[in-house]
């Protein structure tokens, strides 16, 4: 193999090591997001779009279906509440 194939061929495994990591955070973030609603017993707006963006990015990275099966679901079934309509953390417009 020539230098520059050693060189691509090293930048791909450490592009991989990138997006490994990135999709394990987008997972930890999902999750985490999912517990904060779950314990206020609702989700907001920006609560479904900030999930719904982590979801396409974790997906095109190659998610698993953990999230598919498990974790959207469970998000999906939260009652949606307006951002005005809530008070709490003073997260009112």
């Amino acid at each position: 193999m020539d230098p520059l194939n050693n060189e691509i061929t090293t930048i791909n495994k450490k592009l991989d090591k990138v997006s490994e990591g990135t999709q394990a955070s987008l997972r930890t973030d999902m999750l985490k997001l999912y517990r904060e609603c779950a314990h206020k017993g609702y989700r907001n707006l920006t609560d479904s779009e900030n999930f719904e963006d982590m979801y396409r990015a974790y997906h095109k990275l190659g998610g698993n279906s953990f999230i598919d099966e498990t974790i959207k679901p469970a998000f999906n079934k939260l009652k949606v509440i307006d951002v005005i309509e809530t008070n709490d953390h003073n997260n009112s417009i």
